[in-house]
């Protein structure tokens, strides 16, 4: 299974991707599965499986939640989490829902506002389950290169896995 981790949809702020561009763009790519993961919300989850599955491309719901710190992406998600909580209280109801904990872009110093602050970072660091070492939105290959630095610093390599996202 071929699985894209990280995508947003027109359902979030930052992008103008519909659901049919995506099912073509992952039927190009030979991926099968993608985590729909829009800014504080599931909503365009539901949509995006009735679409993606008429092109057989499963959906796996995620969110990628604005917390006081910078952003934590839940995966496997039952309902939304709102925005605004603490790293702790989002990681807790991310696990609540029986989902994963996944660290989008450690470093990227162009979305400095969004990146979540090291402390926060440090006091979740046993819980989270995926870490970005590269995201397609990096300018520069050294963000890809501070990014690992961060998980390897941060995350046991053992038990955090460390993936790209688009």
């Amino acid at each position: 299974m071929k699985t894209e981790l990280h995508v947003h949809t027109r359902f979030s702020h930052d992008s103008l991707l519909g659901l049919n561009l995506l099912a073509v763009m992952c039927k190009i790519k030979k991926i099968n599965c993608v985590v729909i993961c829009d800014h504080n919300t599931i909503s365009g989850v539901y949509k995006a499986r009735k679409v993606l599955s008429n092109y057989g491309i499963g959906v796996i719901a995620g969110e990628e939640i604005f917390t006081d710190s910078g952003e934590i992406i839940g995966l496997f998600l039952k309902k939304n989490i709102p925005p605004g909580l603490t790293a702790i209280e989002t990681v807790y109801s991310i696990k609540s829902q029986g989902g994963l904990v996944y660290i989008p872009h450690p470093y990227d110093c162009k979305r400095c506002k969004t990146v979540l602050k090291v402390e926060a970072l440090k006091e979740i660091a046993d819980q989270i389950d995926f870490i970005e070492v590269h995201n397609g939105r990096n300018i520069s290959l050294d963000f890809s290169i501070r990014q690992k630095e961060i998980a390897d610093q941060y995350t046991d390599s053992e038990k955090t896995v460390r993936i790209c996202g688009s």
